[in-house]
């Protein structure tokens, strides 16, 4: 008899527990295995080759605040909203400047996943995650069920000299410089998170914080506890950043915002060190992206 009430005792520790604790895939039904958060403003020339190359790669849900964008983005979006792939907020500018309106909006997605996403990949529309071996990114992250996050490191590129992307090709196929691989910049990461494991109120941009003090890891399993590793991790996954676009488009939109940081000297030194080296591991993806782009 004492056996049998210390085991009832026991069980329903067990469960209440497992009420209070942040659930792994296997505890715990999701809607979405793998979604993505972005913030973005005046990029609707990009978004729809951005949306469906991640579409490609594994992602099923886009969560996607609008700052303040004048452009024809609703336009580009308006399929994707009526099919259930983007849920679209209107996100208006924090009081103290742009990095807290991003980290609100990343806030605010965190809350809207927490019980629906197991995955949910914190990156800017002029970023593209993907496996360097497989083609999809779920299947990569089953590795990774045990951590709260992954984190992964850029590799930057440049303009390659391309005035404008042709309405006929894709951004990714175009440009194909980039930085040196060891850059500075490259160490710099984006993580994708259990939105469940994840401390809401103290989350950033690059770096976030999770419950019982875990913290991410990068591919090879190595803790990465603030916005950049101890070295560049981009044998396994990683993602290509097209921080400049083409160069029509770095001196009309990025340059201007990129005054507010560094000197025009140090700003036009994208166009130089960020096309030093040929790189074409995303172009396995240029086939099948075209069919979906250009159907």
């Amino acid at each position: 008899m004492k056996i049998k009430v210390k085991l009832f005792f026991y069980s329903c520790i067990a469960l209440v527990l497992c009420a209070f604790s942040p659930c792994t895939s296997k505890e715990y039904h999701y809607k979405y295995n793998l979604a993505v958060c972005t913030i973005f403003q005046n990029e609707a020339r990009f978004l729809k080759e951005w949306i469906e190359f991640h579409k490609l790669a594994g992602v099923e849900h886009f969560y996607l605040y609008n700052n303040n964008s004048s452009d024809n983005y609703l336009e580009v979006l308006d399929p994707y909203i009526k099919t259930g792939d983007v849920e679209l907020v209107h996100w208006s500018n924090d009081k103290k400047g742009w990095n807290e309106t991003q980290q609100n909006a990343y806030k605010d997605a965190i809350k809207k996943c927490k019980n629906t996403v197991r995955w949910l990949v914190m990156i800017d529309c002029d970023e593209f995650v993907f496996p360097v071996l497989g083609d999809n990114i779920s299947d990569f992250l089953k590795n990774y069920e045990q951590y709260p996050a992954l984190v992964v490191n850029w590799q930057c590129f440049g303009t390659s000299h391309v005035y404008r992307i042709p309405d006929d090709k894709l951004m990714i196929e175009m440009l194909v410089n980039k930085a040196d691989p060891d850059h500075y910049d490259n160490r710099y990461v984006k993580s994708i998170i259990n939105p469940k494991s994840t401390i809401t109120g103290k989350s950033q941009v690059h770096h976030f914080y999770y419950h019982h003090n875990k913290s991410a890891v990068n591919a090879d399993y190595v803790e990465v506890k603030n916005f950049r590793s101890p070295y560049v991790c981009v044998d396994k996954i990683r993602i290509n950043h097209y921080r400049t676009r083409d160069e029509e488009h770095f001196i009309n939109v990025k340059l201007p915002r990129l005054k507010k940081w560094y000197e025009d000297n140090a700003a036009r030194c994208f166009f130089e060190d960020h096309n030093q080296v040929f790189d074409d591991a995303i172009l396995r993806f240029v086939p099948a992206l075209k069919k979906k782009i250009f159907p």
